[in-house]
């Protein structure tokens, strides 16, 4: 048990030679960044905006043409011939004739859906789309702004807290 004690002391102090680090002030501006960088109310808004980019772009394709190719290919090979009834009464000549060979059919097609007259649900859908846009983007800035605005109450706080701190040290 002691030896387990000594371990945790050697490894969580400082080595002899080893300098602390010392402790950088963040400026203002560098807590903003940062804030905004990592909270995730910022990134939510982002990532609605995002997804409502993704929604536009749906919104567009109903209004292009709708391309559909198609293949298809079929080998068949129908023995059923040689099953007849009456095949034994025919030459022996001509049954060997018959021997049934493979048939390869093949089919293409190609079809394209363009769509004409929408009533003016496309156009409709679009201008709806870039109003919710311009509220995503809104939203983005909305969140920064709060954000931002509760950074800086706190960096003030903070350095308020300090201030009163040493002044209270000093009456003392």
């Amino acid at each position: 048990m002691k030896h387990w004690i000594l371990l945790a002391l050697v490894f969580c102090l400082p080595a002899a030679g080893q300098t602390p680090v010392e402790k950088q002030a963040v400026t203002l501006e560098e807590a903003v960044r940062l804030a905004l960088e990592r909270h995730p109310d910022v990134g939510k808004a982002k990532a609605a905006a995002d997804a409502l980019k993704g929604k536009i772009r749906e919104v567009r394709a109903q209004a292009l043409p709708e391309v559909t190719v198609v293949g298809n290919a079929t080998r068949g090979r129908d023995p059923s011939l040689l099953n007849a009834s009456g095949l034994d009464k025919f030459p022996e000549e001509l049954r060997n004739a018959l021997v049934p060979s493979p048939v390869n059919l093949f089919d293409y097609s190609v079809s394209v859906k363009q769509p004409l007259y929408t009533a003016g649900k496309i156009g409709t859908a679009l201008r709806l789309a870039s109003i919710e846009s311009e509220g995503a983007l809104a939203d983005i800035d909305r969140a920064s702004q709060d954000l931002a605005l509760s950074v800086v109450k706190a960096y003030y706080a903070l350095l308020w807290a300090e201030r009163y701190k040493t002044l209270v040290a000093e009456t003392q």
